[in-house]
């Protein structure tokens, strides 16, 4: 079995034992940009949705867990082992800054959505557009 199936299916393991032992949904203080001493989102849990990869369309699962304003994880994309693999990001107010990868250089800035069951925008100049798993 590869790595990415490998992957895929340890998130959707960890998705349904998550959805049994309650819900994976983290309330939202603030949606709106944050400033010193506001409360950020809690982007920890599995996200899953669409990226354009080249073109075309390709499910995305996102593994994040949250540590204070950190965020480290794991990112698979179907049919893609170069832009699967541990990320790392950060969380300022509204957006989340995420790169994937040895070294963790390149960083991405996408947008959380009002309610934070959503993450989108471009990443490694793909459109990506995630939702919280439930």
């Amino acid at each position: 079995m590869n790595r990415s199936l490998t992957i895929l299916i340890g998130l959707a393991i960890v998705g349904a034992l998550g959805a049994g032992c309650g819900s994976t949904k983290k309330p939202v203080t603030s949606a709106a940009p944050t400033g010193p001493g506001t409360a950020m989102a809690d982007l920890t849990g599995t996200w899953s949705g669409q990226g354009a990869i080249q073109g075309r369309e390709a499910p995305v699962a996102l593994r994040l867990v949250q540590n204070g304003s950190a965020l480290d994880g794991d990112m698979y994309v179907s049919g893609s082992a170069d832009l699967s693999g541990p990320i790392k990001g950060t969380v300022e107010g509204n957006t989340v800054r995420l790169a994937l990868g040895n070294g963790f250089r390149q960083t991405s800035a996408l947008q959380i959505s009002a309610d934070g069951n959503q993450i989108s925008g471009d990443m490694v100049g793909s459109r990506l557009v995630l939702r919280r798993s439930q």
